[in-house]
């Protein structure tokens, strides 16, 4: 669908397509600040269309599949350096990129040449294979558990005020204490 005719729905559009609010859009787009209006606009039916072509299309440019970035991790996990370079019969090396396809071309890093010699640098192929083991789910996670490491031995000192503490606790808890232990006598 080409452009609008008309030139403020056009730019209305535009506006909502950038990620304006209705209000704002209708604003820009030239129209007077009336409210309503805006997205009454946007339920008209070129308009509707129009934004969901424009919408559409950037969507697809811009998708993102686990297909698509297993397939380029995949082109620089399995790089072969025989892809990139050739050796004749005297065993001289030769660098050739011109018949290099895309996938072949996406595990280049960096390529640099004068007049003596060409230099290529290759991805990181054992990270690009870890990262694809771990998304088809070929690796497992490890996981830390901490454990409580085992502490010193309190000390006698220690162990008399735990005592002394408990005894005390006991003692407060009972409802009364029995004749001649040189308590209080307590009545019920």
């Amino acid at each position: 669908m080409p452009a609008l005719k008309n030139a403020r729905q056009e730019r209305f559009v535009q506006e909502l397509v950038k990620g304006r609010s209705h209000r704002d859009a209708y604003r820009l787009a030239g129209y007077s600040e009336c409210h309503g209006h805006a997205s009454r606009l946007f339920r008209h039916p070129d308009v509707v269309a129009r934004y969901e072509e424009i919408t559409g299309a950037a969507a697809r440019m811009s998708e993102v599949t686990a297909t698509n970035v297993i397939n380029e991790l995949a082109s620089i996990a399995f790089a072969n350096l025989t892809d990139y370079v050739s050796i004749d019969e005297e065993g001289k090396l030769h660098t050739d990129l011109s018949r290099l396809t895309r996938a072949q071309a996406a595990a280049l890093v960096e390529v640099s040449a004068n007049a003596h010699r060409v230099r290529f640098k290759l991805a990181d192929k054992l990270e690009a294979l870890m990262a694809l083991a771990r998304m088809l789910g070929l690796t497992r996670e490890r996981v830390e558990v901490a454990v409580p490491q085992p502490r010193d031995p309190p000390s006698d000192f220690e162990l008399a005020k735990r005592i002394a503490f408990l005894l005390a606790k006991a003692a407060h808890a009972s409802p009364s204490h029995p004749a001649g232990e040189g308590g209080d006598q307590r009545t019920q």
